[in-house]
């Protein structure tokens, strides 16, 4: 299971692989926040005083020196944000393993659902025993479902190779 720290990585460097690899810090965060990839808790939206800046872009922005100095992304120029070849790899890497899990602690299912592409982008194999989507406000019957959620399901079952099972989670 991905960690929170983990989890704010892939978001970011999906956020930077939509922007095509190199952005503002303003833009990778703006992108962020429109393409609603991360659950923000209402504390996340406080405005920091010693920095005039919501605490979750701040936060974010401390997640990219963590990527930085483990050589996934290229710090070398001031306010711009740019992945390396490595930081590509390790961004399908956590979109794989994000797409593996059921739960997730920040993601959003946008998010979820560009990991998803973005694992298809691999050109590999991915192997998964079986998949099982759990959410209470899915019917039992996916053939009612809303398209969205059908079309999430087809994207695994032609990723994974699987059938998805789907019920509805006890509550």
């Amino acid at each position: 299971m991905l960690s929170l720290e983990e989890e704010k990585r892939l978001i970011v460097l999906l956020s930077l692989r939509d922007l095509g690899g190199k952005a503002t810090k303003a833009q990778v965060l703006d992108n962020i926040d429109e393409k609603g990839y991360i659950d923000l808790l209402g504390s996340d939206r406080e405005i920091m005083s010693s920095r005039n800046e919501e605490l979750w872009r701040n936060d974010l922005a401390f997640i990219r020196h963590h990527l930085i100095s483990e050589g996934y992304m290229d710090g070398s120029q001031r306010n711009q944000w740019a992945t390396t070849t490595t930081g590509t790899s390790y961004a399908q890497t956590l979109a794989t393993l994000a797409c593996a899990q059921s739960q997730w602690k920040r993601l959003t299912s946008n998010a979820i659902a560009r990991a998803l592409s973005e694992i298809s982008n691999i050109g590999s194999t991915v192997i998964a025993p079986q998949v099982e989507i759990l959410d209470a406000s899915m019917p039992t019957d996916i053939s009612n479902a809303p398209e969205s959620t059908n079309s999430i399901k087809r994207m695994f079952e032609k990723l994974f190779g699987v059938k998805i099972a789907t019920r509805v989670a006890a509550p």
